[in-house]
Parts: C-alpha cells; sequence; structure tokens
C-alpha cells in the first residue's frame, strides 16, 4: 500500500466521483448509480440521501437525482464580505434616502441571516440591530426572503434542524404555514416581516441573488409599525425591489 493511498478515505471518494458523474450526466437515478460503480443499490441510496440530506442534489420530478446549485456556488466561491458591503453600501445608501427608515444588508450563513452592514434611519424612534448580530431566518423579513429562494433540500434540511421558537405572539412556528408564506414571497419577490421578529417593528426585504441564483445575500428596510404602514410598505416594495435587483446585477 502506498503512502498516498493509506490516507485515501474511500467513502469520500465514491461521494465525490458521484457529484463528479452528475455533473457529467446531469440526472441520475439510484440504479444508474449502482451500475455505473458496480456497487449495491443500498449503497448507492445511501451515498445520493447523504448529498440530498447536504443539498448538493436533489430530486426531480422522476425521482432522479440532479445537482443544486450549492456545488457551483462554493465552487465559485463567496466574494469577500469586505467587498460586498463596499459594492452594496451605495445601493443601501440610496434606500435609506428614498425611505428614511433602516436599510440593512443581511447574509444568509445556512442557518441563520448575519447583519453584514447597516444605515441608520435619521428617524429619532428607528429598527436597529448591530452589525454582526445574527437572526433567526423563519421570523425575519432577510431570513424569510432567502429561504424562499434556497434548494428544495436545503429548506428541508434547514426545518429538520432549526428550532421554530416564537420570537413574539406575531411569529409562525408551523412549517405548514411558513411553506405557504414562502410560496407566496418566490412568487411575488419580496417578504414581510409583520411583528415576528419584535414587536413594534415590520420590515420589508427582497434576496440578493448571486451565482446560480442562489440566494447569498438579502436586503431589508425596517422601522417601528406606526410607520411602516401597509401603504407605505406598498409604496415601498417597488423601490426595494429595483434597488436590489440594480445590486444584483452589480455583483453578479
Amino acid at each position: 500500500m502506498s503512502h498516498n493511498k493509506y490516507f485515501m478515505v474511500s467513502t469520500l471518494e465514491r461521494g465525490l466521483k458521484i457529484l463528479e458523474l452528475l455533473v457529467e450526466k446531469q440526472r441520475l437515478s439510484v440504479s444508474e448509480v449502482a451500475r455505473h460503480f458496480g456497487i449495491q443499490r443500498s449503497a448507492a441510496h445511501r451515498f445520493l440521501s447523504t448529498l440530498k440530506e447536504m443539498a448538493y442534489v436533489d430530486q426531480d420530478d422522476t425521482s432522479r437525482y440532479v445537482l443544486t446549485s450549492r456545488l457551483s456556488h462554493l465552487a465559485g466561491g463567496r466574494v469577500p464580505s469586505l467587498s460586498i458591503r463596499r459594492t452594496a453600501r451605495p445601493f443601501l445608501q440610496e434606500l435609506a434616502d428614498i425611505t428614511h427608515e433602516t436599510v440593512n444588508l443581511g447574509h444568509w450563513t445556512g442557518k441563520t441571516i448575519a447583519y453584514m452592514d447597516q444605515i441608520h434611519s435619521d428617524e429619532m424612534l428607528r429598527a436597529d440591530l448591530s452589525v454582526g448580530n445574527q437572526i433567526p431566518a423563519y421570523c425575519s423579513a432577510l431570513g424569510k426572503a432567502v429561504l424562499a429562494f434556497i434548494p428544495k433540500s436545503e429548506l428541508e434540511k434547514f426545518f429538520n434542524t432549526i428550532p421554530l421558537k416564537p420570537l413574539t405572539s406575531n411569529s409562525m412556528t408551523s412549517r405548514e404555514a411558513i411553506t405557504e408564506e414562502l410560496k407566496t414571497i418566490r412568487n411575488r419577490g419580496y417578504s414581510i416581516d409583520n411583528e415576528e421578529l419584535g414587536l413594534g417593528i415590520r420590515a420589508i426585504a427582497v434576496p440578493i441573488l448571486l451565482k446560480d441564483d442562489y440566494p447569498s445575500y438579502a436586503v431589508s428596510i425596517a422601522g417601528p409599525t406606526f410607520r411602516m404602514t401597509d401603504g407605505k410598505i406598498s409604496r415601498l416594495k417597488d423601490e426595494l425591489v429595483r434597488v436590489g435587483r440594480e445590486l444584483q446585477e452589480e455583483l453578479s
């Protein structure tokens, strides 16, 4: 046995080779993977199920396995956070000048939303959370904007690993109710936090889709409920969607 072979992990090697095969073939069944590698169908199923659990693959309508955007997202790497903040800052400032409310840039960590940058409202009463803070995704505008656009397998993993605890009386803790709202968000392109993260605060957010339409970031406008009325949110949504798309194009 050579020195190099000694350090080979056969299961890791097989998993990576399955990913390589999927890149080549685009979609594969369990039987096709088993036949290609000369392994038992049950073993092929375990490999594919693990990759699905990790959100690297998903299943199509015929139950065949396909790659998600996660692999290319990983391969492409992330734009360094400093560069993201520098690029996004003028867009955040534009929204702050238009809305006079607090504008936030959030980063999806895979479990939570981390505040990357923020421009404070010039009003005395405002919604502020310090840069670096992390907040739950399921009950925040930034988080729901992201969850609505991640791959289904990644969303499934999120629900299976993150406890849905209420932060306020308005927080949604039903997986079914959150899933329905995410469908609505995906269709209309923006999310709303109705005092779900904190009482007295409402927010609206849009995802920033980068490589392969993966929602790595999101931008929100947040303020006290007495200013963030339904009417104001209705007026702000078009500006937020427009600026979000312009930032997305700049980062792509």
